[in-house]
């Protein structure tokens, strides 16, 4: 849910879809590319930004709230990860 109290989703065709409070579709907009796959995940920021993860091409795309894209982040890795791309340790002293 959104800061103003939209719901935001994800669908099978592609597109980032905005219900109002009542569960009315109030806007939508597609995904920059869909030929490969479909978004799989979507996150609002308290800043109004919407995060979509684009897992087919391996970014994220963040929007502004009315579907304008601001960027992208990610690409399709190759080989082990260096140093600055591995995730932290949970483990104590880890």
């Amino acid at each position: 849910m959104s800061p103003g109290g939209e719901v935001y989703a994800v669908d099978n065709v592609g597109r980032v879809l905005v219900y109002d409070r009542g569960g009315k579709l109030v806007r939508q907009w597609k995904m920059p590319e869909v030929d490969v796959g479909r978004p799989e995940g979507i996150c609002v920021f308290k800043d109004g930004t919407v995060g979509v993860s684009d897992t087919h091409y391996h970014r994220i795309v963040f929007f502004d709230p009315q579907g304008r894209v601001l960027k992208m982040m990610g690409r399709l890795g190759g080989g082990r990860a260096s140093s600055s791309t591995r995730w932290p340790s949970r483990r104590p002293g880890g």
